[in-house]
């Protein structure tokens, strides 16, 4: 079995403490714990020796976790008839035409576990870039002059220059 540094920390200092070369407060200030827990710990450890301090649902699936039925469901539509979609998008197709009530979510976290991804609208991807739009010739060399909007946006509450 594995363990994880934090893990392997917690069996260093329980390990110090079994051969009293520190005491249980210390070892339940090195670890961040009370002394109760402290106590917990060490009682397992000599019950279970080092697999006594991994937590008991490493390995298993989550309760909540969709059949693989069910994502498969969701992961060939997007690869074929929905490709393109961003998450928002397929997850209202899979709900209203394909008759699967997933949030968007677990939409996401599916396809990407499947390489599948949609299109995210991440902040960092590129974006096109706003053209320069030249004025009109018709509205001569200077348009905000011919055209005040400081009357309009400032509520209405002026009048509109006359003339």
């Amino acid at each position: 079995m594995t363990l994880t540094p934090e893990e392997a920390r917690r069996v260093h200092v329980l390990i110090l403490l079994e051969g009293k070369r520190i005491t249980p407060p210390q070892a339940a200030e090195a670890l961040g714990l009370t002394p109760r827990q402290v106590r917990r710990l060490r009682g397992r450890l000599r019950r279970e020796v080092p697999g006594g301090l991994v937590h008991g649902n490493r390995g298993r699936p989550a309760p909540n976790r969709l059949p693989a039925s069910l994502r498969g469901q969701i992961v060939a539509p997007a690869r074929g008839r929905y490709a393109g979609l961003n998450d928002y998008h397929l997850t209202e197709k899979l709900t209203a035409l394909e008759g699967l009530a997933v949030s968007r979510a677990t939409v996401q976290h599916i396809l990407r576990a499947a390489g599948a991804g949609g299109r995210s609208l991440d902040p960092r991807r590129p974006r096109l870039e706003a053209r320069a739009v030249a004025a009109p010739r018709w509205l001569g060399a200077d348009p905000a002059a011919d055209f005040p909007l400081s009357p309009i946006v400032g509520g209405g509450a002026r009048r509109l220059p006359t003339g």
